[in-house]
């Protein structure tokens, strides 16, 4: 179909792909598929690639190894022949892929899978610091406001990219990962020590580590 006419009813074929390890327990592998495992159940068909399909490990310093690039080798003759209608593409291999498809070398939309903007995790403290911001920071606002679509995890990211890449806000949608409700509602008396505050994750910004000090302030003082 064309690219501005809805997919309605039929099975959509996606490729979700990662510079990630596939064997890094939890964290963005068990993300994505938890994703293609929801697309599955609606009746669609979803196909994960991760760093070792590239030509990776997944690991170290990603900004050095331009995934994107590497991805798209390895991968983008595979997506032409099997025309999936949407490679989902996270963050850090985006830049390559929408740049193929703006190019006339992709015929399948590019949407990207954000779990945080990349450019604010660089710490600008050196002269190095800001070669590291800039290779990340510079694809990305190029080419991400080209994007068929980004969704992201929470509020504060898919704002920055209004605000600060100027991507439409139509074509950004937000999909929390968080335990609902329910997860609180016990079904029993359970006892709960209003003393402890559980934290999963690891410690760094995109993982909401300024809520959790917060928490514990309020915690601190009222307790």
């Amino acid at each position: 179909r064309a690219p501005t006419e809805p997919f309605g009813s039929r099975i959509v074929r996606v490729f979700m792909l990662a510079d990630v390890s596939r064997d890094v327990p939890g964290g963005m592998v068990r993300h994505m598929q938890l994703h293609a495992e929801g697309l599955r159940r609606l009746g669609h068909e979803a196909t994960l690639f991760f760093a070792e399909d590239f030509g990776g490990n997944g690991l170290g310093d990603r900004h050095k190894r331009l995934p994107g690039l590497r991805s798209y080798a390895a991968l983008g003759a595979l997506v032409r022949r099997a025309a999936p209608d949407i490679v989902n593409v996270h963050t850090q291999c985006a830049p390559a892929w929408i740049t193929a498809k703006r190019l006339g070398l992709l015929a399948s939309r590019v949407v990207v899978m954000s779990y945080s903007a990349d450019e604010p995790q660089v710490h600008l403290r050196t002269p190095r610091d800001g070669l590291r911001w800039a290779r990340a920071a510079i694809p990305a606002r190029l080419t991400l406001p080209h994007a068929d679509g980004i969704w992201c995890v929470n509020r504060q990211d898919l704002e920055y990219y209004v605000a600060e890449y100027g991507v439409q806000r139509d074509r950004l949608v937000r999909f929390p990962h968080a335990v609902s409700d329910r997860f609180f509602e016990a079904h029993a008396d359970v006892r709960r020590d209003p003393f402890q505050v559980l934290f999963v994750g690891t410690w760094i910004a995109r993982k909401g580590t300024a809520v959790l000090t917060e928490a514990f302030d309020r915690v601190a003082r009222e307790r």
